[in-house]
């Protein structure tokens, strides 16, 4: 939450259920994957994702906040 008078009405939520781990085992920095197939709820994902397009909409979403 935030913790200025101005932002003490915000909370801020952060949702890693989707991320995978990046460094292996050896603690070496994993390979990018060519392609990754969709994830998430198809009922709130975006028109881009519905149309496989690649888009930046994560980080549109964190500009709007």
């Amino acid at each position: 939450m935030g913790i200025h008078s101005n932002t003490c009405r915000k909370v801020y939520m952060l949702d890693y259920g989707l991320a995978r781990q990046y460094i292996n085992q050896n603690g070496e920095v994993r390979a990018p994957r060519a392609a990754a197939g969709f994830r998430g709820t198809v009922r709130y994902a975006s028109v881009n994702a519905h149309r496989n397009k690649v888009t930046r909409d994560g980080f549109l979403c964190k500009k709007l906040v």
